[in-house]
């Protein structure tokens, strides 16, 4: 049959059996989507030490600077627009792409980069992603 389906080498559904899974009844399919009961209410533990409490304020101020309200919305726009006239790029996606930089190499340092499948994630010439964007590069190199 096409691949993957159909006769020869391992099934074509989870775990390999080749046999179609059951199907769920409608009263199944109608539980699935009804609301997990709450396990009770919410318990917000206060901050245990000092330390706490500033990293908790700290997250809050953050939060509040970076919620998408109007006013923050249009100054990113105004932001974004004033730096693409001036051919900069956006600091946060540096600051995205450093980080992940930083989490390769440890990947690398640490021999998993192979078992992930990033050893070459940057590496312009590999088609994953090294630079780039709108259609060309990615995942697949495709296009």
């Amino acid at each position: 049959g096409a691949a993957g389906f159909g006769s020869g080498g391992r099934g074509s559904w989870a775990g390999g059996s080749g046999e179609r899974p059951a199907k769920r009844s409608k009263k199944e399919r109608d539980a699935m989507m009804l609301p997990i009961d709450n396990q009770g209410p919410v318990v917000v533990k206060p901050p245990a030490n000092e330390e706490e409490r500033l990293e908790v304020e700290r997250w809050k101020e953050e939060r509040r600077k970076h919620y998408p309200t109007a006013s923050n919305i249009a100054k990113r726009a105004a932001e974004a627009k004033s730096r693409e006239e001036a051919g900069a790029l956006d600091p946060r996606r540096q600051e995205r792409l450093s980080r992940l930089r930083e989490i390769l190499e440890k990947q690398r340092m640490m021999g998993l980069d192979h078992a992930a499948g990033t050893t070459d994630m940057l590496d312009p010439s590999s088609g994953f992603g090294g630079g780039g964007g709108g259609r060309r590069g990615g995942r697949g190199g495709r296009g």
